[in-house]
């Protein structure tokens, strides 16, 4: 009896998960609006049906968190909220009642319970045990007011990364009102870091400086907050004209280009050109090597710049930006003008813009070391303190397309202007993004268009590759010869890729002198890339011709990617054709281990097989690539039609 027990009460907690999560279903935008909720701060405004327990607002708002859409976490954990919030009494009303008040609010009027905001904190906390110990993480302690702040604070979180600034800004000043009422402020400060950077952010903003210093008088502590504060001192000092060399310095250690920038900005020039150089000491990239190319053209040091930027053509010699940039170089009022002069020294246009490329540096190596939530919450900073960085909009819009929030990301991408150098990058990731919605006659549109108004090299590669991944053959080539007509007649090395695709088109529709004389450019391109020596060398074996040269760039593809199923099977079936079939039995069986459910492996593997008079196994093989034939996928029928012959007659 006391394990029917047991059992009933574990199934009622699953039946009340199981409302609970499909009470989310139908209330969430995903439901109703497809998966993305948008970063439109009119859509959010929208009504949202109220969840009837706290306990199942705060499950909502945790499957809503796990599914990346933070719009939603937010309005379900604000309505767990107000379950406590509406059995309250505010301890400034305690003191002065308000003889007007009036019980107009339903839930307020009939609920009753505690009158102290701990106390409520406690009750709802009780609530939600059983969901904090299903999701392993403790929601507050009871009775701690800090931990009801906190809560809230995660709600500002959500807002402030689904790119609600507004109203972050808004729960960061409840936030920030209502802790002075916590008589352990030591302790509650540990949990106000972003509340408080909110508030930095608006102040900088607004000019208020007097504001910025008064929060961070009171800053938070913490990993992000520890890095926060100094930051924002340094960017306060400056603005105040209170920060000296020395105290700009200190952050080199920590964020070397926020110090570059810091120095440059507050006109120590030769202090910032030093830590640029010695930045880029170890950097052997070429992005590090324009930025000090454009710092040099930036403060008048022409030659420098020149130079540099020479030293960037002879080692990308097809890059467009690089020779457009070398081409202006020579005379500072036309490098000036340059597009990616314009980028690379946006940081200088104001303070703020200073802070967001310092916001942005910091939030990439956040992002580069895998917290890719931190990333988004500075970014968002970033974003909410000037809107035309584009590198902060890109940033953004990488890691909310990560987390496949897909409208937000278009929404930031969309406010890229035609007249910023980022257009175009911008265009293709929208085009990029749509494809991913299955928007596919947008994803087409945007490309199209933007190519009609820019007839631009990239956009036109972009197109192409759209048209070949959809298998329109024709319309894919139009487009790659438009590629070379953009770019002059010659295609770029960078865009050597070309030559590799219409290769394989030309394969696919059956045009085999044209596309060996693709692959063959391509080949000449990238003479150790091993996925064009692949293709190559097994379109020669399937076409009898060149055996011996394909299986010598097969070999070398293999030494380049050994653990790559395909390559393996290429050479397993070139000496098959060769009629080495003890050889071919040894790369094909590892090609099998690679890739156990691939129809053409174990077809040919069951072919090596009967060549040696294994036949039983030869059987096994071909009715394995029958059954895992992808009905979906049109190269798989021929494998099908051949699989079946082979199992009635044999070879």
């Amino acid at each position: 009896m006391r394990m029917k027990r047991i059992y009933f009460a574990a199934l009622l907690v699953v039946l009340y998960f199981l409302v609970n999560s499909w009470a989310y279903e139908m209330t969430s935008p995903t439901h109703k609006e497809g998966m993305f909720s948008s970063v439109n701060v009119d859509q959010h405004a929208t009504s949202t049906p109220m969840i009837l327990t706290s306990s199942g607002a705060y499950l909502a708002s945790r499957a809503a968190q796990h599914r990346n859409d933070w719009k939603g976490a937010a309005t379900f954990l604000e309505q767990a909220l107000q379950f406590a919030q509406a059995k309250i009494t505010p301890i400034a009303d305690q003191e002065k009642p308000d003889p007007n008040a009036q019980d107009t609010d339903a839930i307020s009027t009939t609920l009753t319970g505690p009158n102290t905001l701990q106390e409520a904190l406690s009750e709802v906390v009780k609530e939600q045990t059983e969901a904090q110990k299903s999701d392993g993480q403790a929601l507050a302690k009871p009775n701690d007011l800090g931990g009801f702040l906190e809560l809230k604070q995660r709600v500002l979180i959500f807002r402030l990364g689904s790119g609600h600034y507004d109203e972050a800004l808004k729960q960061a000043q409840d936030i920030i009102e209502a802790q002075k009422n916590i008589a352990d402020k030591e302790n509650v400060y540990d949990r106000l870091g972003f509340a408080q950077s909110v508030l930095v952010i608006e102040g900088f903003r607004n000019q208020d400086f007097d504001a910025v210093a008064s929060q961070l008088d009171g800053f938070s502590k913490g990993a992000v907050s520890d890095s926060l504060k100094p930051l924002f001192n340094t960017w306060l000092g400056i603005a105040t004209k209170k920060a000296d060399m020395k105290t700009i310095l200190r952050q080199a250690h920590v964020l070397p280009l926020h110090a570059v920038y810091a120095l440059e900005f507050a006109g120590h020039i030769n202090e910032s050109q030093m830590l640029m150089e010695r930045f880029n000491l170890g950097m052997d990239s070429a992005a590090s090597k324009l930025s000090l190319a454009v710092f040099y053209a930036r403060n008048d040091k022409t030659q420098k710049a020149s130079a540099l930027i020479k030293e960037l053509v002879d080692v990308y010699p097809d890059d467009a930006e690089i020779l457009e940039l070398y081409n202006d170089s020579n005379a500072s009022d036309a490098i000036k003008q340059n597009s990616t002069y314009r980028l690379l020294s946006m940081h200088m246009n104001s303070l703020n813009h200073a802070l967001a490329f310092s916001l942005y540096d910091m939030a990439l190596n956040h992002l580069t070391n895998g917290s890719e939530e931190t990333a988004l919450l500075l970014g968002q900073l970033a974003y909410g303190l000037v809107q035309d960085v584009s590198q902060v909009n890109f940033l953004l819009a990488d890691i909310l397309t990560r987390r496949e929030n897909y409208e937000q990301s278009l929404s930031i991408l969309e406010s890229i202007s035609e007249n910023d150098s980022g257009y175009v990058q911008a265009v293709i990731a929208r085009s990029e993004i749509y494809s991913a919605m299955e928007q596919k006659d947008k994803a087409y549109d945007v490309l199209q268009k933007a190519l009609i108004l820019h007839p631009d090299v990239d956009l036109a590669y972009a197109l192409a590759g759209l048209f070949r991944s959809d298998e329109k053959y024709t319309e894919a080539l139009t487009q790659y010869d438009k590629v070379e007509e953009l770019a002059g007649g010659t295609i770029p090395d960078r865009l050597w890729s070309v030559h590799y695709y219409r290769g394989i088109i030309f394969n696919e529709i059956d045009d085999w002198d044209q596309a060996e004389l693709a692959l063959l450019e391509a080949k000449k391109a990238r003479p150790e890339n091993p996925f064009v020596l692949n293709y190559l060398g097994y379109s020669w074996v399937e076409m009898h011709q060149n055996i011996d040269e394909a299986l010598l760039i097969l070999q070398r593809a293999l030494d380049l990617k050994p653990d790559s199923g395909f390559i393996t099977d290429s050479v397993g079936w070139a000496y098959f054709k060769l009629e080495d079939y003890d050889k071919a039995i040894t790369y094909l069986e590892r090609a099998a281990e690679l890739m156990p459910y691939d129809p053409e492996v174990n077809d040919h593997l069951g072919d090596a097989y009967w060549k040696v008079g294994r036949k039983l196994e030869a059987y096994y093989q071909w009715n394995r690539a029958i059954d895992y034939v992808d009905a979906d996928n049109d190269n798989h029928v021929p494998i099908v039609k051949r699989a079946k012959e082979k199992m009635e007659t044999g070879l």
